[in-house]
């Protein structure tokens, strides 16, 4: 019985190894990936646009995600900076934020599992009465 308990705690901190392992690499892989490769983000970009590529990114934002489209009139009063802003505000609003924490999550997942089954292990390998 003891043997066989010892062997699954064997198993275990192997598999707890191995997960560690590949969270480890994996966030080294991206720190790493980070530091040699930028992608230029909309923010980057944004401050080269001209009154009319905001208005007319706007007007199209408004009409891709159905919402009230902004009157012409107004955009063309607001100032770069307030269309900006305004462009902003839409994309805070309808673009979902990035999902955090993912890889964590999955560890977990993974963790619990191995310990439910480790449990099942146990409970099945229990003394046999005769």
């Amino acid at each position: 019985m003891s043997l066989g308990l010892v062997w699954w705690a064997a198993i275990l901190v192997v598999a707890f190894a191995i997960i560690a392992v590949i969270i480890v690499a994996t966030l080294a892989t991206k720190t790493i990936v980070g530091l040699f490769k930028r992608k230029v983000g909309l923010e980057d970009v944004k401050v080269g646009w001209g009154k009319d590529t905001l208005i007319k990114t706007i007007q199209d934002s408004e009409e891709y995600w159905e919402l009230t489209p902004t009157p012409i009139q107004t955009l063309e009063e607001m100032s770069e900076t307030d269309l900006r802003h305004l462009l902003n505000k839409i994309a805070e609003e309808e673009v979902a934020p990035p999902v955090e924490g993912l890889g964590l999550a999955i560890a977990a997942a993974a963790i619990l599992g191995l310990g439910a089954l480790a449990l099942g292990a146990y409970a099945l390998g229990g003394p046999k009465e005769t």
